[in-house]
């Protein structure tokens, strides 16, 4: 029924980072079932830091609608998130393997994995392909279904921009990314709207904290500005949102040409980093949060000409703020939250209902249930259109494809906590399915 919210448990005892989504999609979709890709276990004290030690990943289908899902492949230990899921029109399974090197050397020393499983073979034995010195701890995926290839970019100026075929052959590669004076492209993200694609980033600070990039234990923000720009002949050159050619490699921070969207009043005063991003129709859409304030932007821009659609402010505050987005009071999903489209132009949202907390929350951890929110404006007005029973809490990173499935509703993974615990391998992952029509 339109509405409804189904939830399956995964697995149990997974690392707290199992679905980090923020820019990689961790669950796809095709004729053939459902895929999903988590980080199934953690080998901890690897370097003494929780978010570099080695994990195992693991690949799993399911054929009856996420009611139940079996094991397709399992991955190496290595250090790394979980890997980058794309599907095709021949229903074949891609996962981008990014792994990277311990903290203290290299972070694009190591090579990246392009694993094909095939439809013909039913998924049993992948090819894969490795790029020399191509890994990054933070990297996106794409499959554009318009000229049948993928695209890849990792953070920071050393990762470059492939453009790869389906076979895996490097059709293309440049550099991207020139690290500004004030900071260096972080995370990054990718969208297509028919022919357009679109590649966004947040950029975090240098040496401010005898770091670069940024370290977590400083006092001023970890985050600084969000930017983007497009390219509408398949990455062979790219433009500025107001449609001027643009010269490559771009200069991530405020100090280049890229137009940053962050509003100048929080540029160093809070940590904007961009959750989620979708395109349709023209319009390119933007979720993200800020720190400490714990507050969520939802922001809409048309390009070319580039112009602003919607910029709404505090749209996920703390249940003492009123309205806002949606007439409620959400945060951002345990820091992600997906914000997709489907087919018709419709945009949703699905993150946590905060204004409705658990009193039974395991050691004082924030739980609430999940809610999706949707607009059939573009989004300029938005209406809940459902909210799960059970409450969830924890480090729930939620992943979801770019577009809705026409099949299956709006999918997604996220992992949970059932005790509150952030030690290694404590947390639960989970798939959640949501019918919207």
């Amino acid at each position: 029924m339109p509405g409804s919210i189904q939830v399956t448990k995964l697995d149990d005892n997974v690392p707290n980072y199992a679905t980090f989504g923020s820019q990689t999609p961790h669950v796809a979709a095709n004729n053939n079932g459902i895929f999903v890709v988590y980080l199934a276990h953690e080998k901890p004290g690897t370097l003494n830091m929780n978010w570099s030690n080695v994990f195992q990943w693991v690949l799993k289908r399911s054929t009856d609608g996420g009611r139940t899902f079996t094991t397709v492949f399992t991955g190496p230990f290595r250090f790394g998130k979980a890997p980058e899921i794309e599907t095709d029109e021949g229903d074949n399974i891609y996962l981008f393997d990014g792994y990277y090197s311990p903290r203290g050397t290299d972070l694009h020393s190591t090579n990246l994995l392009m694993y094909v499983f095939s439809n013909i073979d039913n998924y049993r034995r992948p090819k894969v392909s490795e790029y020399a010195h191509e890994s990054a701890g933070k990297y996106t995926a794409l499959y554009d279904v318009q000229r049948n290839q993928f695209y890849y970019l990792g953070f920071g100026q050393d990762s470059p921009f492939l453009v790869l075929a389906k076979g895996g052959d490097v059709t293309s590669r440049y550099n991207f990314f020139k690290t500004g004076q004030l900071a260096e492209a972080e995370y990054v993200h990718m969208a297509m709207d028919g022919g357009r694609l679109y590649v966004a980033w947040t950029t975090t600070p240098l040496g401010n904290c005898g770091g670069t990039p940024h370290e977590w234990h400083c006092s001023t923000p970890v985050y600084y500005s969000i930017h983007f720009i497009y390219s509408d002949d398949g990455a062979a050159t790219w433009k500025h949102p107001d449609g001027t050619a643009f010269t490559l490699p771009v200069v991530s921070d405020t100090g280049g040409l890229a137009p940053n969207i962050v509003p100048e009043k929080y540029l160093g005063q809070q940590a904007a980093w961009l959750a989620n991003m979708t395109a349709s129709r023209g319009i390119v859409h933007f979720m993200y949060q800020l720190s400490p304030l714990k507050n969520e932007i939802y922001q809409a821009f048309r390009t070319a000409p580039f112009s602003t659609v919607h910029c709404l402010e505090n749209v996920f505050g703390p249940p003492a703020k009123s309205g806002g987005f949606g007439g409620g009071g959400f945060v951002a999903f345990g820091n992600d939250g997906i914000i997709t489209h489907d087919n018709a132009g419709n945009l949703y949202v699905v993150t946590l209902d905060t204004s409705k907390p658990s009193s039974g929350a395991a050691r004082g951890t924030l739980a609430a249930p999940l809610i999706v929110l949707k607009s059939s404006d573009a989004g300029a007005s938005w209406s809940t259109i459902a909210s799960s029973v059970q409450s969830f809490a924890g480090n729930s990173f939620i992943s979801g494809p770019r577009v809705v499935s026409s099949k299956y509703g709006i999918i997604g993974v996220f992992t949970g906590s059932e005790t509150g615990s952030w030690e290694p391998n404590a947390h639960q992952v989970y798939f959640v399915r949501i019918t919207v029509w």
